[in-house]
């Protein structure tokens, strides 16, 4: 299991490489290019971004969870091939951290080894579950670092 340092790590683990996987490019909104959420970057040609050595401070400090290390190296959990982006951030105010889970495609978030990883990772911190439809939810755990059954609202 990992750490809430863990978990908001700003730096790539060592061996963890994009390599294809452009699901950033895709979900997140990125402010200096006035490009919206859910909308494939107009700089990504292919599967590599064209402005990469240009690009802007928000993409270059961005790291997902499967890239810091948080989540096992095996490939299915990979954006790109789970359908599942994952960040963590500290809500303000409170100090609380939280895990955001991103669908890139429809019914990514309940395929059923996404969503042991969702539930596993709730154990820790809360999980917030944006669907392709629009619909969130939230993933909590009674009692953080116990094996509880996580709680779905």
């Amino acid at each position: 299991m990992p750490s809430l340092d863990h978990l908001l790590a700003t730096e790539a683990a060592a061996g963890r490489e994009c390599a294809g996987c452009n699901v950033c490019c895709e979900l997140p909104v990125v402010i200096e290019l006035a490009k919206p959420a859910r909308t494939r970057c107009s700089h990504l040609g292919g599967c590599l971004c064209q402005i990469y050595t240009e690009r802007p401070k928000s993409c270059r400090a961005f790291n997902c969870l499967w890239l810091r290390g948080v989540l096992d190296l095996a490939l299915e959990n990979r954006p790109d091939h789970s359908g599942v982006l994952l960040d963590a951030y500290v809500r303000q105010p409170g100090n609380e951290t939280r895990i955001v889970a991103t669908e890139a495609w429809s019914g990514a978030a309940d395929l059923p080894q996404t969503r042991q990883t969702l539930e596993s990772l709730a154990a820790i911190a809360t999980v917030i579950v944006y669907y392709r439809d629009g619909r969130q939810s939230t993933i909590t755990s009674q009692e953080r670092g116990d094996a509880v059954a996580p709680r779905v609202e």
